[in-house]
């Protein structure tokens, strides 16, 4: 049986993680994922519209784009692509950018919006249950409070 060489030493699980993935994916994979992951952030939501990192061959990517126009259109900006992943990717170096018409990922939809709550209107005066309800509260500084948070909620509380 092999001797532990970590015998009596802590290592972060994440250690352990990365490398039985590295062990299991491609090395090529694991930076085209790293520019994947980072490409929205690097280019801004317009062009991560229109074009994603779709190979990435030792120092050289090929940039799938949606159409001709925007080919033309991205062809004007490969220095700055370059300067950006360079910057927030350093660990996928790229030396050239080749595009090529393909496809582009669908961005995800915006989660829907939370659905607005219904409004209920306390009448100014509150109703008698609620005045006898306040007087048993035999703490004078508890029933104010809750005589202001009443008041304070009239007109906006929630169902």
């Amino acid at each position: 049986m092999p001797r532990r060489t970590n015998h009596g030493q802590r290592r972060a699980a994440g250690e352990f993680a990365q490398h039985a993935v590295q062990t299991i994916v491609p090395t090529e994979r694991l930076r085209l994922t790293r520019l994947q992951i980072a490409w929205p952030a690097m280019v801004g939501e317009r062009i991560r519209a229109v074009a994603w990192p779709g190979a990435l061959r030792g120092t050289k990517l090929v940039l799938h784009v949606r159409d001709t126009q925007w080919q033309h259109e991205l062809s004007y900006m490969v220095e700055q692509l370059r300067d950006r992943i360079a910057q927030r990717c350093p660990e996928c170096p790229v030396s050239s950018i080749r595009m090529r018409v393909g496809e582009v990922p669908e961005r995800p939809p915006p989660p829907p919006p939370e659905p607005k709550p219904d409004i209920v209107d306390l009448p100014s005066e509150p109703p008698s249950d609620t005045v006898d309800a306040l007087s048993g509260v035999t703490d004078p500084s508890l029933r104010k409070m809750m005589a202001n948070a009443r008041m304070a909620l009239s007109g906006r509380l929630r169902k």
